[in-house]
């Protein structure tokens, strides 16, 4: 059985529902008012939060928005911040893999105008063209 597809509390609402809803996924009927969370919601229309509702149809608002208005709990500031870290690293690995011999596979720098690789040596033994690194193309 896949998680959260069970009925803990045997009311007719599996577990990811009752997380979704709000309401307890231990309790049939999470307000105490006789009436299961599950016949309240799918028949009745009642607010299973409530003991009192009078049936008028309006749920609580935790039913409807995955977090109350106004508490910001759910605000995921993280994620820019984890996409702008994500582009950058990326953005990292093609400059470095991109300043490699296209012959030998070393690591290149630029030292005036002459490419180079990690001994400072610019010769390339691998080069059929010539005894000279290239920059793989781009």
């Amino acid at each position: 059985e896949p998680p959260g597809t069970s009925d803990a509390a045997g009311d007719g609402l599996s577990g990811i529902i009752e997380q979704s809803l709000g309401t307890d996924p231990n309790n049939p009927d999470t307000d105490g008012d006789g009436i299961s969370d599950s016949q309240e919601i799918n028949q009745l229309g009642t607010d299973p939060f409530d003991a009192t509702d009078p049936g008028d149809g309006v749920i609580r608002q935790a039913l409807t928005s995955a977090e109350p208005e106004g508490t910001g709990s759910g605000t995921n500031w993280w994620k820019p911040i984890i996409v702008v870290l994500a582009a950058a690293g990326l953005l990292l690995l093609l400059v470095l893999r991109r300043r490699r011999c296209q012959h030998c596979e070393k690591r290149l720098t630029d030292r005036d105008g002459v490419l180079v690789d990690e001994d400072d040596n610019p010769d390339c033994a691998d080069n059929p063209d010539g005894d000279h690194h290239q920059l793989k193309p781009r």
